[in-house]
């Protein structure tokens, strides 16, 4: 279908259980008034509806094993319809070519994409920070081995390096690295690194890192001109769920995941072969951003 309009009476708006009509048209929601009159109306109660989910492979990452498709499976049964993939990049002379192979390897891919690229941080240089910021990359993830090399790096350069892009810059954060993101968020803002507000997990990319990155508002949220991606849950009553920004939003199952107005999953069965993915590109960063 081209145009149709939804309508629920719950459904998850800025973390909140409430009505919603909206209208779908070529894969962008609307306002419901400008679609046609006739236009088909899917009336979904006693459903409930909330936006797809974006994630980003850390529990699977995808440039780990040969059975890509397998664990994009998984993503999309938990209601993924924009999955950032992380992308090793071994050093500066190599990072274009790096860069370009995982995009190939992604064609095809059954939902949304992105790629972040993730170096050691003994291999970041403003170089690469400026090459990927012109890419339009969501953010730059670099691993760190210790609280020394964090602080002997040379900031000052690589805050320098995110203008005029303002590509955000974060640590993977692991239980081996002994490293807190509040640590890395106080030595960020002295230096004027530009970086994500909440770390990254297992869970869904938090909302304060999908308007950091320019990925709001065209996933991740019921807006107008943005991607028409939900997810549609089967729900009894609220005693069920937790707050909607923990267990029910991240844990749930949906039975149906809907990806720019087409439906790539329905309970088991899942639409993944004829590779309706598109590769994006971030926005601007916090342009969004109060």
């Amino acid at each position: 279908m081209k145009a149709y309009c939804i309508q629920a009476e719950q459904a998850l708006v800025n973390k909140e259980w409430k009505p919603l009509s909206l209208g779908i048209k070529d894969g962008k929601w609307i306002q419901p008034y400008k679609l046609n009159r006739t236009t088909f109306s899917s009336i979904i109660d006693p459903l409930w509806v909330a936006p797809g989910k974006v994630h980003i492979d850390l529990q699977f990452p995808l440039y780990q094993t040969e059975y890509q498709s397998a664990l994009v499976r998984r993503y999309m049964f938990r209601g993924t319809t924009l999955l950032v993939v992380q992308c090793p990049i071994t050093s500066t002379r190599y990072m274009m070519e790096e860069f370009q192979k995982m995009k190939c390897m992604l064609d095809g891919l059954g939902l949304d994409y992105m790629i972040a690229p993730r170096v050691p941080l003994t291999k970041l240089t403003p170089e690469m920070v400026r090459y990927f910021g012109i890419e339009r990359v969501p953010f730059l993830l670099f691993q760190v081995q210790s609280k020394k090399e964090l602080n002997s790096k040379i900031w000052g350069w690589i805050a320098q390096a995110q203008d005029p892009s303002f590509l955000p810059i974060a640590p993977v954060v692991t239980k081996e690295n002994s490293i807190s993101y509040e640590e890395w968020l106080t030595l960020a803002n002295y230096h004027n690194v530009r970086t994500l507000p909440k770390v990254l997990d297992e869970c869904p990319i938090a909302k304060e890192n999908l308007r950091a990155t320019g990925i709001y508002p065209y996933k991740g949220e019921f807006m107008y001109s943005g991607d028409a991606d939900f997810n549609i849950f089967r729900i009894q009553t609220h005693t069920q769920i937790d707050t909607p920004d923990q267990m029910f939003y991240h844990k749930a199952i949906p039975c149906v995941t809907v990806l720019r107005g087409q439906i790539i999953r329905s309970h088991v069965e899942v639409n993944d072969m004829e590779g309706v993915g598109c590769y994006l590109k971030a926005s601007i960063p916090n342009h969004f951003m109060s």
